[in-house]
């Protein structure tokens, strides 16, 4: 525990004053005892305690530079240790940036190569759903044209065998019993 800086009168100064005021202070009361004094020991003493003041007030002000120095190193030590943590995590977690994005990749690339085949399936089905609508028609009209018209007025038609033969290529079409049993063997010439 140290004691509290005193001035020349051996009065102890607060920490809290002014350097500057107190050293001001200190120097007018000096030279006040000086000019009244005309002892030289007493002149000698006077200017040890002058002298012995500054130095008192520089060791004061090296003190404080030393504190506010631990102070600033405390604080750049601890900058340094959060700044070395996150260099750290950032060169572990470096490696996984290339990683992800290459993952992104290829992920799109499956979805838009699942997106590309479930587009054909659906165009494939739905080509074969319009193929079935239109072979469905042609057979409602083909089947209307065989109800109307009788057997000789249909084979005497250019088109009625052409017409019957696109049916036969298309086996999935002739699935009703009764045209099979309808038309008599020698139509299919």
């Amino acid at each position: 525990m140290t004691d509290a800086p005193r001035g020349p009168e051996g009065q102890a100064h607060s920490g809290n004053q002014n350097p500057l005021d107190t050293t001001g202070e200190v120097i007018q009361s000096l030279l006040m005892r000086l000019k009244d004094n005309n002892d030289l020991t007493e002149l000698e003493r006077t200017l040890n305690l002058a002298k012995l003041h500054s130095e008192i007030q520089k060791l004061d002000s090296e003190k404080r530079k030393a504190d506010e120095d631990a102070k600033k190193s405390a604080v750049d030590a601890s900058l340094a240790s959060k700044q070395l943590r996150h260099s750290l995590i950032s060169s572990m977690l470096a490696p996984l940036v290339p990683l992800t994005s290459l993952a992104t990749v290829i992920v799109t690339l499956y979805i838009a190569n699942t997106q590309t085949h479930v587009a054909r399936d659906q165009a494939r089905e739905k080509i074969t759903e319009d193929r079935a609508i239109r072979e469905e028609a042609n057979w409602k009209a083909f089947e209307d044209d065989l109800n109307k018209s009788s057997a000789d007025a249909l084979y005497a038609a250019g088109t009625f065998v052409s017409r019957l033969r696109t049916f036969d290529l298309m086996p999935a079409v002739i699935t009703d019993c009764s045209l099979a049993t309808s038309i008599s063997s020698s139509w299919l010439v």
